[in-house]
């Protein structure tokens, strides 16, 4: 009996240093992993912040924007620009549109509640 645990013991030793060891290198391959997709979109989201920061640049130091021209903008911008204009009162027209759902919702709401009381 001794002499059968003397001979297991290193097996069951050596078994639990490999199960160890490729757990360690399966933790260390998944961190790995982690880090190059968070480095991917880490990028990815700078180079949309760059785009939208030399956006606000050039609509901040542009003249016909001080002074209300949007005609004048729009002739003088690029179709790039002019895209982006587009786009960002889509945007903005959406956003109202759910701000005025939510109000009417909310007024649905309040005139519910003053009904019941």
């Amino acid at each position: 009996m001794l002499l059968a645990l003397a001979v297991a013991l290193p097996f069951v030793m050596l078994t639990s240093g490999i199960m160890w060891q490729l757990a360690n290198n399966e933790r260390e391959t998944r961190r790995e992993a982690i880090l190059f997709s968070t480095r991917t979109l880490m990028n990815a989201v700078d180079t949309v912040l760059n785009k939208q920061i030399a956006v606000g640049q050039m609509l901040a130091s542009s003249p016909a924007l001080d002074a209300g021209d949007f005609a004048a903008l729009r002739t003088s911008s690029s179709p790039l620009m002019y895209r982006l204009l587009d786009m960002l009162g889509q945007q903005l027209a959406r956003d109202l549109r759910r701000i005025s759902r939510a109000r009417s919702r909310r007024e649905s709401q309040l005139a519910d509640e003053r009904e019941a009381a």
